[in-house]
């Protein structure tokens, strides 16, 4: 058996303005817990120049494949990407690949609502471990249209089986914008009103789940459930840099999934990386970790 340590983060633009959470204030605590965490492999989103400047210096053991340009539009004035991590004694690269999630997968453009564009970055790896094969499926899906995010989810689906015909497993990783579990008017009634104000700022994530049935359906497993958790009010990914003062209405828009080749890989556990140093923390997301056994 081999086991994979498997991370999914959204580390947050370093070009942000964020006062004291800005990318100069957040990168020790950010690295120190990718280090305690040792991933094998990472999947991040919103990956820009300074981010990777740091993460050549302090994580040396890792290579990436950056991938291609995602949300040029977005308001920091520089694109960013959905890079893939992995340790260079672990992995060799056997191939990779991007497209775009729109009409037109083979070039960059904005549909079905969306202001920023959106991409998928994928390798395909051999484990020198086991000599097995995986592919990695790594993206951010739109904030900002509910139809972007489930036509992104479709197309990712569309084309999971060609791309994983030659591995034995497959896994995707990303900040999908999207609940797991919609939220209910029965967790609504426990948050005082302050709170209650805040999920109107982000109501258009909360209220539906199609993305997440749109992966389910496909055949894709949820390492969070396998894991033995369930959705509840405390499980959230995203927190906006506010930690345990975000609401607790179960904000889990962050998964690892997997999809079963000549392989399935089992889930021994999972994390939601909670470490922060308030009033700074590693990032607007907690960073998520899945152990697979193969």
């Amino acid at each position: 058996m081999t086991t994979l340590r498997l991370m999914s983060f959204n580390i947050k633009c370093a070009l942000f303005e964020d006062g004291e959470n800005n990318w100069v204030h957040r990168a020790p605590i950010n690295v120190a817990t990718i280090r305690q965490q040792d991933p094998d492999l990472i999947g991040f989103q919103e990956v820009q120049p300074g981010n990777v400047v740091v993460y050549t210096e302090h994580l040396p053991e890792y290579t990436y494949v950056l991938g291609v340009e995602t949300a040029r539009e977005n308001e920091t004035g520089s694109h960013y990407y959905c890079a893939i991590y992995w340790k260079r004694d672990r992995f060799d690269l056997i191939e990779q690949g991007a497209f775009y999630l729109n009409e037109t997968p083979e070039r960059y453009a904005l549909d079905w609502g969306v202001t920023q564009g959106r991409t998928v970055n994928w390798v395909k790896l051999l484990d020198k471990h086991s000599g097995q094969r995986l592919l990695h499926v790594n993206t951010h899906l739109p904030h900002d249209s509910e139809q972007g995010r489930i036509n992104s989810a479709r197309l990712i689906v569309e084309r999971l089986p060609a791309l994983s015909a030659d591995v034995d497993y497959a896994v995707a990783t990303a900040d999908f914008n999207s609940r797991a579990y919609p939220l209910t008017e029965a967790w609504l009634a426990f948050l005082p009103p302050e709170q209650r104000s805040l999920i109107e700022t982000y109501k258009q994530w909360f209220f539906d789940s199609t993305v997440y049935q749109t992966f389910m359906a496909a055949g894709l497993r949820d390492t969070f459930l396998e894991a033995g958790y369930t959705d509840s009010p405390e499980n959230g990914t995203f927190h906006g840099l506010r930690g345990e003062n975000f609401p607790k209405v179960g904000h889990r828009i962050d998964w690892i999934l997997i999809r079963d080749g000549a392989i399935a890989p089992q889930v021994r556990s999972f994390d939601i990386v909670r470490a922060a140093a308030p009033p700074v923390y590693t990032s607007d997301h907690y960073p998520i970790v899945a152990l697979l056994e193969t």
